[in-house]
């Protein structure tokens, strides 16, 4: 590991466990600000590739950051799909309907809307 690289681990290290050590939460959440970090830095001291541990770092860092925005020691979770769709995904083709985007009407709405379009024809001078 390059020294900086090195340099910057046990920075944000430090910074987690000075924030563990400060935080105002309960004393679970101190707890857990301790454990995820020996977990997380345990499990990845043994990192040799230079972009796995730039993204380890960076994730590190967010984390705090998102600790000290929020005021909640938990992963901030992303936007994205993680549960797949219980229901088909709506259908967006329309072009077969009327221009409007709309399904055309049936039945007696339909000679309505005619009766309705056809006296405004003839009520206009022409």
């Amino acid at each position: 590991m390059p020294a900086g690289a090195r340099a910057r681990v046990l920075s944000v290290y430090r910074q987690i466990l000075r924030t563990g050590r400060c935080w105002a939460g309960s004393r679970e959440e101190q707890q857990y600000i301790y454990s995820e970090a020996q977990k997380h830095f345990r499990a990845n001291q043994h990192t040799t590739e230079p972009a796995d541990q730039e993204k380890q770092i960076l994730e590190g860092e967010l984390r705090l950051q998102y600790a000290h925005q929020y005021q909640i020691p938990y992963p901030r979770l992303e936007h994205k799909t993680q549960y797949k769709r219980s229901h088909p995904a709506p259908k967006t083709d329309f072009g077969r309907h009327s221009s409007a985007g709309r399904p055309p009407a049936s039945g007696k709405l339909a000679e309505a809307i005619q009766r309705r379009k056809q006296a405004q024809q003839d009520k206009q001078p022409g």
